[in-house]
């Protein structure tokens, strides 16, 4: 029964890469009618990840309606698929805005500027629809879906984004602070690390770049919470004030000393999140704050504010 399964999408693959339908009639034969629907689903996704437009017309052609895909689909999980590809799937009646199970397509793009461009330049939103969706044939409400801006995780995009009227959510800079999180590995000079170290400095750097824009430009409170009173803490990973966000990762072995101090220089309480770590045992965390407290000992104890950091 596996040789025969594979034997199947060893003929579906071919016959993408060779933009040839030959081999997908074969491929379809060999299926039983009842799993024709999902396995024209997933020859649909490998299609567009393949950028074979033959199969996908062969597909259209065969009654596969590409109106509403699920953006994961289309995005690969998040890679960048063919603007030609996508041109095609336009032009037979794709709904770039739809929905599916989460966000929308262009919510999966945000990392690539050019993609952003495209996306609005093609009818995509800045707001997600009010879409329901279905199980087991009964009408369910609309899942939750960030603004679109909460997922930005540098300026260009942010701005591009911004200009057409994309609103600021409750955790734009609180989502940026966490991206920027996600630093080079270890503490040593990154530019004496690995290949992966240095290319995780540079995204880190363009990160830190946003949340800079966010406090100096755009004028994002530092201290600003993350939930509407009354919320449960760690809900929908909420753990409170921006800076709250660092520990909140759970990655002690990420450096993101740069960043602490970025957001403590800025005004940050220390307190809930010395509190998050601490309940977290983020240890390098703490050492960040309390080193950054014996080289600016005025405004840790400056105001109301105590930082309690032994």
């Amino acid at each position: 029964m596996a040789d025969a399964e594979d034997q199947r999408w060893a003929l579906v693959k071919t016959s993408i890469l060779a933009d040839d339908t030959t081999l997908l009639d074969q491929a379809i034969s060999m299926t039983p009618d009842d799993d024709l629907d999902q396995f024209y689903r997933r020859v649909c996704r490998e299609a567009i990840a393949g950028n074979s437009t033959t199969i996908l017309k062969f597909l259209i052609d065969r009654g596969r309606n590409v109106k509403h895909l699920e953006p994961t689909d289309v995005a690969d999980h998040g890679s960048l698929p063919s603007k030609a590809t996508l041109e095609f799937l336009l032009a037979h009646g794709w709904d770039i805005n739809f929905r599916g199970y989460g966000a929308p397509f262009m919510w999966l793009m945000t990392n690539h500027a050019d993609m952003i461009v495209w996306c609005l330049n093609h009818g995509a939103s800045v707001l997600p629809s009010y879409q329901p969706w279905y199980r087991f044939g009964i009408e369910q409400a609309p899942r939750h879906c960030d603004p679109i801006l909460e997922r930005v995780a540098n300026r260009e995009v942010f701005e591009i984004l911004r200009a057409k009227g994309a609103p600021l959510g409750q955790r734009v800079l609180h989502k940026a602070v966490q991206m920027a999180a996600f630093g080079h590995e270890g503490r040593d000079d990154p530019e004496k690390g690995t290949t992966k170290q240095q290319r995780d400095t540079a995204r880190q750097a363009e990160r830190l770049e946003l949340v800079r824009y966010l406090l100096d430009d755009v004028k994002l409170d530092v201290n600003a919470p993350d939930r509407e009173p009354g919320s449960t803490k760690g809900m929908s990973s909420a753990w409170g004030t921006p800076l709250c966000y660092v520990p909140g990762i759970g990655r002690p072995d990420l450096d993101s000393r740069e960043l602490t101090w970025l957001l403590l220089n800025r005004g940050a309480d220390p307190v809930p999140a010395l509190e998050v770590a601490k309940d977290m045992d983020q240890k390098s965390f703490e050492a960040d704050v309390a080193a950054w407290t014996r080289l600016n000992p005025k405004k840790a104890h400056g105001g109301d504010r105590s930082c309690c950091v032994q």
